[in-house]
């Protein structure tokens, strides 16, 4: 965005995809403006790898902001501070449901906290989102 709309580029790109932090509406905006297709943000680290996506080949409403929805093999919920799993439209930290999620390979970090209610049952990942319509 610093360097301007990219002009004389013939890109055809039907999607883009993003992930690290999440994408402000202007930088939605402007990619969507700039090269012609819309940005897809996704969720994931480096211990658990990608785990929330909005995957563009799956039938689904992007809502733009959005990180989309768990990867098939995975179950990622939000805990409020007493490590209930919140509701839609709720924020809570972003935690991976270790024994309903086949996939997860991850045992944790030593010493670890997690969460309160059922210790050993959720990967806590230390960031925090808005539950989203279910």
């Amino acid at each position: 965005m610093a360097a301007g709309t990219p002009e004389g580029l013939d890109l055809r790109l039907k999607n883009a995809c993003s992930a690290g932090e999440p994408l402000n509406p202007e930088v939605i905006r402007w990619l969507e403006e700039s090269l012609g297709c819309r940005v897809l943000d996704h969720y994931g680290q480096t211990e658990i790898g990608m785990v929330i996506c909005n995957h563009h080949a799956l039938q689904h409403p992007v809502i733009a902001g959005s990180m989309g929805l768990s990867v098939p093999g995975f179950r990622i919920v939000a805990l409020d501070d007493e490590g209930t799993e919140v509701g839609p439209g709720q924020t809570g930290q972003v935690a991976l449901d270790r024994p309903a999620s086949t996939l997860d390979w991850f045992q944790g970090y030593l010493n670890q906290v997690t969460s309160s209610r059922d210790p050993g049952r959720y990967y806590l990942t230390g960031d925090w989102a808005e539950i989203g319509p279910g």
